[in-house]
């Protein structure tokens, strides 16, 4: 075992540097007295904790410091007989010495070019400092005031007490924030990013995994300060890469969504994998046949794929409206009856007439048997068709016989049917009453 030898020396003579103590108001002799009145072996008595306070330092700013010049010609003025301090007379002196200049300060023209140096006023006022500087007492200063309290007991000082706010609008609850880097390849003057072995033309960032940043806010926009509770959340990359959701917005699968497993490239184009969000199919699409969920491409497929689901629709309501509705049975030489109470302002509500000319699929022209008035422009929706009485001429206007002229055997009005001969077959057919109307043309005519 070695023998170690520790050896100091302490200095005879005191320092003559002035020690400065800061006051310190802890009034140990007072002893707190606490009264037991119950027992609990899970807590501990209260402690009073000692109000430390460091008296506050005097303002020792003074105007004049910033006047260097009349500060070191103060100080130099006893030593200099030749510089003084003089005011300025506020005429003009008729016995005006030639040799000098006048001013704050009187300067011969020998003296006028011997100016300090302010290498020589900082080497004086550092030579101050030091002789004014106090001893370091090491950790003996730390004794009456903990490091830890050291703030309040500066605080303290100036009025100020724990609760209260700080700053010149007293703020309270002044959150602690921690700033976010927004761009983690810059370092500063000087920095040279780690190359990419993989691929050395590309700069490698001293970062490894994700990239750590600020969760959004509730507007959706990105911050760059969290609180200092608050965690990160890692960076997403921009494009279309490996666990993005997507919406497939053509192709086969338009407007399916699905998460990226793969991404790579073809000879034709770049192709991504997705496994779809509803079956779970994995699919392999162009990469330009996907866009980003909430991206300016995806909304403008969805305002697109939304006109053309309403297209659709209006179209499709317009093909059953038509297939709903009776076909066209207008046809010269017929009789019908005006079933609208709105038409004509009533006028010719149940009068019956004569078809003289068919405009359109569902218009035509009409002559009224009672005034032989014409009447334009009558659409089929306020017409029916007029029957004779049994044994009439009738025409079949559409159905399986439609073109089919004969007489109206009978009528049944409750069933809304009746029985038809053919004038050439003289065969029985059963019909609509709504199918048949009177015609009181020429058969030859429609070829019989």
């Amino acid at each position: 075992m070695s023998n170690n030898k520790l050896s100091f020396s302490i200095s005879s003579k005191p320092s003559s540097r002035p020690t400065k103590q800061l006051p310190i108001n802890n009034d140990e002799s007072q002893k707190q007295q606490v009264f037991v009145t119950e027992f609990d072996p899970s807590k501990i008595l209260p402690q009073k904790q000692s109000d430390h306070v460091i008296p506050a330092l005097e303002n020792q700013w003074k105007p004049q410091n910033k006047m260097r010049n009349l500060d070191i010609a103060l100080r130099l003025s006893s030593d200099d007989p030749n510089l003084r301090f003089e005011l300025e007379a506020p005429t003009i002196m008729a016995d005006a010495d030639p040799a000098g200049s006048y001013g704050l300060i009187l300067r011969s023209k020998e003296e006028k070019e011997k100016k300090p140096s302010s290498d020589n006023v900082s080497v004086q006022r550092f030579k101050e400092d030091m002789v004014n500087l106090p001893d370091d007492r090491g950790a003996d200063e730390f004794v009456g005031v903990p490091v830890e309290g050291y703030g309040a007991a500066v605080l303290s000082a100036y009025g100020w007490s724990e609760g209260m706010g700080v700053g010149r609008r007293e703020t309270k609850d002044v959150p602690i924030v921690q700033y976010v880097r927004k761009n983690f390849d810059r370092e500063g003057l000087g920095f040279i990013p780690e190359t990419n072995k993989e691929d050395p033309t590309k700069k490698k960032s001293r970062y490894s995994g994700p990239q750590m940043v600020a969760p959004k806010g509730p507007d959706g926009r990105n911050r760059h300060v969290v609180g200092i509770d608050e965690k990160l959340v890692p960076r997403e990359l921009k494009g279309i890469h490996a666990g993005k959701t997507v919406r497939v917005i053509e192709g086969r699968h338009e407007g399916l969504k699905g998460n990226v497993l793969e991404k790579f490239e073809s000879k034709s184009s770049s192709k991504v994998v997705l496994k779809l969000s509803r079956s779970g199919e994995k699919v392999t699409v162009r990469i330009d046949e996907v866009a980003e969920v909430g991206s300016v491409d995806e909304e403008n497929w969805s305002r697109k794929a939304t006109k053309t689901r309403k297209r659709d629709r209006e179209e499709g309501e317009k093909r059953v409206k038509e297939e709903k509705a009776p076909p066209s049975w207008l046809t010269s030489r017929i009789r019908v009856r005006v079933i609208s109470k709105d038409f004509k302002r009533g006028k010719l509500y149940l009068k019956k007439g004569e078809v003289v000319d068919v405009i359109g699929p569902r218009v035509c022209d009409i002559s009224m048997d009672e005034t032989n008035e014409l009447v334009q422009g009558i659409d089929q929706d306020i017409l029916e068709t007029a029957l004779p009485r049994c044994g009439g001429p009738v025409l079949v206007l559409f159905g399986k016989h439609k073109g089919v002229f004969g007489n109206l055997v009978e009528k049944d009005n409750e069933k809304e049917t009746g029985v038809v001969r053919d004038a050439d077959s003289h065969e029985l057919l059963n019909v609509r009453l709504e199918q048949v109307a009177e015609y009181i043309g020429d058969p030859s005519d429609i070829g019989y």
